[in-house]
């Protein structure tokens, strides 16, 4: 392969895919590639190979290296290599020249120089790298062994392509296509640890003379995946894989000066007494100069179902300059995705008190709905300076909730329900109807932070709360005490107070909490607020039985629809049973109440007034209970008086009620007008009603008769002579008693 690109005159970046023939490399022989500098600067070739097809150059023995000299004005310099024997077929070339010192990434900016891409051959082979895809117990697996650069038709070994060796335990191997073997199944057994199972694929093409290409696969299988949430405490760890300086184990407490680290002597699981966490040489400093990653890495943990997963755990991290650590994660056990790494050159822990932080991660991109993820921590390339690497405890893959949780005040005091990010007014949020121009509240908020780190409100450029709506200088936020950053666990507080001045009519407000908090709705987090100002008036309305029984006017007589007569009730038989009145106020303000009593034969009544308030709220009601217990025969008629502020209604609001005293051993003696309904006639009453037969002219004869009924109410005979008349002029009426019987 050749090529005269000439400098690059509009891009610093080109390809040459199509106009440059793939250069054929051998798997296994030494290539060398020269390049001819023609400008007047010292100038480098640097070159990569992406072997695995995976996009980029980053791989383990991708980078091909520099020139072993620079070039200019002519001069060729060469770079020297060797093919792996695992890859073939087609693959991108990378060439990049740098003025003055070779390139060492792929992919940064330099100030003088070009990146040139081309394809090169690495003839007919099995392009899937080995291992395949880790897979788990009762997981679907499906992986695809492919051929390329072949010629005619493949002919795979066993026509499945399995030369030697054997599948896990559950998996098979089809040929789907030409160029391709599919293992597929579902796993019944796991690997041994450091064991995969493995086997050699083999297929030769239709060329003449043909060629044929190997491969040795391996599979790991591992347990069935844990469910969400995955916690991890170390106490009894099951699925882990740890490689190198790695290791399970106690707390250890150790400190250095110089340089300045250190490692915590205890766990940081508050509910265990094992002190065990996850690290690396707990207790002591790693090895300098190690040119590998060594990682610790999770079971598998199936987030099927889950739309948002983060990975979360407490750790202790002491890293000096030259040494690296990485977090990642992967869906098959091969093919890892960075979550997290550290910074080129920066150091971390250099503190000689040991204290456990909080690190948090979404993963949700790569792990939302994947049955097989994994989550590894690597630890290397160390440098020579040493430090205390890492301590690790209480790691957790879960769906994470709301970091940031609201709770506002529930009736009564104290904390409620939870609210969220921009709710609807509702509950103590919503004043209600209240009087215009007074303080209602302070509403208490309760902020708790649920999540792994500490929350900050507001900054130095936005502050905690931010008031907006149609009213917001009518709602007052008092947060004097609360805490700020809010650390994970801790609960803190806030209230809000309304008044409307001298006005009236709805008001609202949203009040926006400024946060940092992850999972908790948008920043800020908004609370909205309503209330009715009203000028407020009480109303008082009675009712029979309950609240939404039969309205009571006021005095209406005690056998009146709805009745409150007791009827008979022997005078030695005790109380009957009660009848309840229901005193509501149906306005907009409170209504003062004074205890009610009673009027007439108060004493033949029983009167409970125990659950009476001093003062009832706009759409509350009280309940009293009267009940009859005569001392006498006879009829006993009684008012229940009732004391409010209603401006509105009589004072006191009488309700009047009824019964008859009898007896079961004595006779008792009644007297009425006309029939025995009403009250009876007191003994030597005035004349009044018909009784007061008005003027008559003398000898006009005798007016309308006036009947007189006696009655007896006792339990015993009622023996009563024949009654006369009497007076100052007994001869001036007429007493007809041919129907007494007595």
């Amino acid at each position: 392969m050749s090529n005269a690109s000439g400098p690059a005159t509009t891009s610093p970046y080109n390809t040459y895919y199509g106009g440059v023939t793939p250069g054929n490399l051998i798997p296994g022989a030494a290539h060398s590639i020269q390049v001819t500098m023609q400008g007047q600067y010292n100038t480098y070739a640097t070159a990569w190979i992406d072997y695995n097809n995976d996009g980029d150059f980053l791989d383990s023995g991708e980078y091909l290296g520099p020139s072993t000299s620079y070039g200019s004005n002519g001069s060729t310099v060469t770079i020297n290599f060797t093919v792996p024997t695992a890859f073939g077929g087609v693959k991108r070339l990378r060439m990049r020249t740098n003025y003055s010192s070779p390139a060492t990434s792929s992919t940064s900016s330099y100030s003088y120089g070009e990146a040139e891409d081309y394809l090169v051959n690495l003839g007919f082979a099995l392009e899937t790298s080995s291992p395949l895809p880790v897979g788990a117990l009762t997981q679907a697996y499906s992986a695809d062994i492919k051929a390329t650069n072949g010629v005619g038709t493949y002919n795979w070994a066993n026509g499945n392509g399995i030369l030697s060796g054997s599948l896990p335990a559950g998996l098979t191997a089809t040929k789907i296509a030409n160029d391709t073997v599919r293992i597929q199944g579902t796993p019944t057994a796991i690997t041994p640890t450091g064991n995969p199972a493995s086997f050699t694929i083999s297929v030769t093409d239709s060329d003449s003379p043909p060629e044929t290409a190997q491969k040795v696969y391996t599979i790991t299988i591992l347990p069935q995946p844990v469910s969400l949430p995955f916690f991890e405490d170390f106490s009894n760890p099951v699925g882990w894989q740890i490689e190198g300086p790695w290791q399970i184990g106690s707390a250890t407490s150790f400190s250095q000066s110089s340089p300045p680290c250190s490692e915590p002597g205890t766990d940081h699981t508050a509910a265990t007494s094992d002190n065990k966490i996850l690290g690396d040489t707990i207790g002591g400093l790693y090895t300098a100069n190690v040119s590998t990653m060594y990682y610790a890495t999770s079971p598998m943990v199936s987030c099927i179902g889950a739309s948002t997963v983060r990975v979360r755990f407490f750790g202790w991290l002491g890293l000096a300059i030259g040494s690296e650590t990485i977090i990642e994660i992967s869906t098959n056990g091969n093919t890892w995705s960075t979550v997290w790494a550290s910074t080129s050159g920066a150091s971390y822990g250099t503190k000689t008190t040991p204290t456990w932080d909080a690190y948090a991660y979404d993963i949700s991109a790569q792990a939302a709905g994947q049955g097989t993820v994994q989550v590894r921590i690597g630890l290397g390339p160390l440098g020579s300076t040493r430090s205390t690497g890492w301590c690790i405890d209480d790691f957790m893959i879960e769906v994470p909730a709301d970091d940031l949780t609201v709770v506002e005040q529930a009736t009564g005091g104290g904390p409620g329900p939870q609210i969220h990010d921009d709710d609807a007014p509702a509950g103590a949020r919503d004043f209600g109807t209240v009087a215009k121009g007074t303080n209602n509240g302070p509403i208490t908020f309760y902020i708790t932070n649920n999540g792994p780190k500490k929350i900050k409100f507001g900054s130095s450029t936005v502050p905690v709360f931010t008031k907006s709506g149609n009213n917001p200088t009518e709602f007052y936020v008092s947060a004097g005490g609360m805490l700020n950053p809010l650390e994970p666990g801790q609960t803190t507080t806030f209230g809000v107070t309304f008044n409307s001045g001298s006005g009236t009519g709805t008001y609202s407000m949203t009040l926006e909490l400024n946060h940092d908090a992850d999972y908790s709705g948008t920043t800020p987090f908004d609370i909205n607020f309503t209330a009715n100002a009203q000028v407020l008036a009480p109303s008082l309305e009675v009712r029979l039985n309950s609240s939404t029984g039969p309205t009571v006017a006021h005095d209406l007589a005690a056998t009146s629809s709805p009745a409150r007569d007791f009827g008979q009730q022997d005078i030695n038989a005790g109380p009957t049973s009660p009848i309840t009145v229901t005193i509501m106020n149906t306005g907009t303000g409170p209504m003062s109440l004074t205890t009610p009593d009673m009027s007439g034969y108060y004493n033949d009544y029983v009167l409970n007034t125990s659950g009476v308030v001093s003062q009832i709220a706009a759409g509350a009601s009280v309940d009293i209970t009267v009940a009859f217990d005569p001392t006498s025969v006879g009829q006993k008629d009684a008012k229940i008086r009732i004391f409010t502020n209603d401006p509105g209604a009589p004072y006191p609001y009488l309700v009047p009620v009824t019964g008859m005293g009898t007896t079961s051993n004595l006779a008792g003696l009644e007297v009425f007008d006309g029939p025995t309904t009403g009250t009876p006639l007191s003994h030597n009453a005035s004349p009044t009603g018909v009784r007061n037969f008005g003027n008559q002219l003398v000898a006009a004869g005798p007016t309308p008769a006036i009947t007189i009924t006696i009655s007896n109410p006792g339990g015993a005979q009622l023996v009563v002579g024949t009654p006369t008349l009497g007076g100052t002029a007994p001869g001036e009426f007429v007493l007809d008693t041919s129907g007494f019987n007595g």
